[in-house]
């Protein structure tokens, strides 16, 4: 904060500017988008001013003695938080991590092929089966059965492309969802001494629990629910013995 606090005394950047060079996930750039704990710990153990962001502010005429003393604070910075990276950083490569599976929480490690194709499918049915049970999260790089992460290969292009085909395929579910039902995020995967490991991530798609009266399925009529070992396709008699116990449940909250 105090190194940004600088650059916007001596350089004053446009909103719209200094909007477009946001980092989203964070690289440790002062120009990082940071929106919880996790994220400012990444941009701190990082901490510096990306090539892009040095050209950008270069346009606007920054002082080299001011740019040098923004770096002279992340150094710091980077250099304070660089012996706790471990215990900072949520992934880092070949490291296991908890907790453990259950009904809540699903790994999934390496994905064969293109993971811009096969994610966002997986992503319809997990979401599905969790609405329909209590919630939970699914996590992709997280090799199985050991928890050990191995991260999922994506540059930005095809992370981008990710995220809208998964958007696309989770509003698609009926009932409708709201965009508040679920949340999206990636992280990036570190080598032990806190480097980001380029384009390889760990994702994290998080769901709540759904309307315990409703069966959501996805718009080709497909039904999932959550089993401890993954997810669970229902057939028709199956489907239908389902749909009876939340209308009795329905019958129940109007008190019927």
């Amino acid at each position: 904060m105090l190194a940004c606090g600088l650059v916007d005394l001596i350089c004053d950047l446009p909103e719209d500017v200094s909007d477009s060079a946001l980092h989203d996930p964070p690289i440790g750039c002062i120009s990082d988008y940071n929106n919880d704990r996790d994220s400012i710990k990444t941009t701190m153990i990082d901490a510096h001013v990306c090539e892009r962001c040095q050209r950008l502010l270069a346009e606007y005429r920054i002082d080299k003695d001011a740019l040098d003393a923004v770096n002279q604070v992340l150094h710091f910075v980077s250099s304070q938080t660089q012996a706790y990276a471990k215990e900072v950083f949520r992934f880092v490569i070949d490291q296991q991590i908890e907790p453990d599976e259950d009904l809540y929480v699903e790994y999934k490690g390496k994905t064969t092929g293109k993971p811009e194709d096969k994610i966002p499918k997986e992503a319809l049915e997990y979401a599905v089966a969790f609405l329909n049970c209590e919630g939970g999260k699914i996590l992709w790089g997280i090799r199985h059965p050991d928890h050990v992460v191995d991260g999922v290969k994506l540059n930005r292009k095809k992370r981008d492309l990710l995220q809208q085909r998964i958007s696309g395929n989770l509003h698609q579910i009926l009932p409708p969802i709201s965009s508040t039902d679920y949340r999206f995020r990636t992280y990036p995967v570190r080598s032990l001494d806190g480097t980001p490991i380029r384009d390889l991530l760990v994702l994290e798609l998080s769901v709540a629990p759904g309307d315990p009266t409703c069966l959501y399925n996805s718009a080709n009529g497909s039904v999932w629910v959550k089993t401890p070992g993954g997810t669970q396709s229902l057939n028709d008699d199956q489907i239908s013995s389902e749909l009876r116990k939340r209308s009795l449940k329905r019958l129940d909250r109007f008190g019927i």
